[in-house]
């Protein structure tokens, strides 16, 4: 009678060139590749799990615990779940601007690329042909 195994699933995993070399060139003089592999793993799943518990508790509660709660607790909570409902319009505005800001270069970016798509293809002396079209569908309007 044998020990219990400790390692029983398998996975083949391919990485990129040059990835090896640079897991061999960090580990410790008595570690193994493997053990990297393993603690990178245990490292990642730990982070996702503590990750995914905090979404959850970011959730909004359900309409029928949020209809137990008494008026002043569910303005509490209200205010808990969304800060912008406690604020006046301008000091809303202001929380908003970097976002607008972002959308806005964004939206400023999508359209320089389009103009550079647009250059690109003039100076290769071609106009748009259907392909074109079911490709960037936003080119097409």
């Amino acid at each position: 009678m044998g020990r219990r195994k400790q390692w029983t699933e398998n996975i083949l995993a391919r990485f990129r060139t040059g990835t090896v070399d640079r897991m061999d060139a960090l580990l410790d003089p008595d570690e193994t590749r493997l053990d990297l592999i393993r603690e990178a793993v245990r490292r990642e799943l730990r982070r996702r799990t503590r990750k995914r518990e905090k979404k959850q508790d970011e959730e909004w509660i359900s309409d029928a615990e949020f209809n137990a709660l008494t008026p002043e607790q569910q303005h509490a909570y209200m205010l808990e779940k969304n800060p912008l409902l406690g604020m006046t319009v301008e000091q809303g505005r202001a929380a908003l601007a970097p976002l607008l800001e972002a959308e806005k270069r964004l939206e400023e970016a999508k359209a320089k690329r389009r103009a550079l798509k647009k250059a690109a293809r003039k100076a290769q002396g071609r106009a748009r042909g259907p392909a074109d079209y079911q490709a960037d569908p936003i080119a097409g309007l």
